[in-house]
């Protein structure tokens, strides 16, 4: 007999070769179960970050609409203060042309109190019209 026919009949030999292909269903059925297992805690992972970003994004977008909605009471705000601006400088003017006015009929007054006080002045040194007292 020839030395790899010996070799093939060798008991070591034909027990290695059956353990193996006893053994390799199960190591193929580790392997994928492992794999599996790892695989899983990657999808995990993933999911868990897919979920993250999905609430972040609905947080921003609450907080995108909250900004719309102050944005617009802003808005309205300003344009109220805006018309009571508008009102209050038509105010002002109104009352600064009173005040104007006022101011016209107390300088009015003032020369129409000078003018009777020099009259009256004038009456008492000369006395009163038409009195023939200072014809004398």
């Amino acid at each position: 007999m020839s030395t790899i026919r010996n070799a093939a009949d060798s008991t070591f030999v034909v027990v290695t070769a059956r353990a193996a292909m006893f053994v390799t269903p199960f190591l193929f059925g580790a392997a994928v179960y492992f794999g599996g297992q790892w695989l899983d805690g990657r999808f995990d992972k993933i999911s868990d970050a897919a979920a993250a970003a999905s609430l972040a994004a609905s947080d921003a977008a609450n907080t995108a609409d909250s900004a719309k909605d102050k944005a617009a009471t802003v808005a309205s705000d300003v344009a109220v203060i805006k018309a009571t601006q508008a009102d209050n400088a038509a105010t002002q003017a109104h009352i600064a042309r009173q005040v104007d006015k006022l101011t016209d009929v107390a300088t009015t007054t003032s020369i129409q109190v000078s003018a009777i006080s020099a009259t009256l002045d004038a009456m008492r040194v000369t006395g009163p019209v038409g009195s023939l007292d200072h014809v004398r």
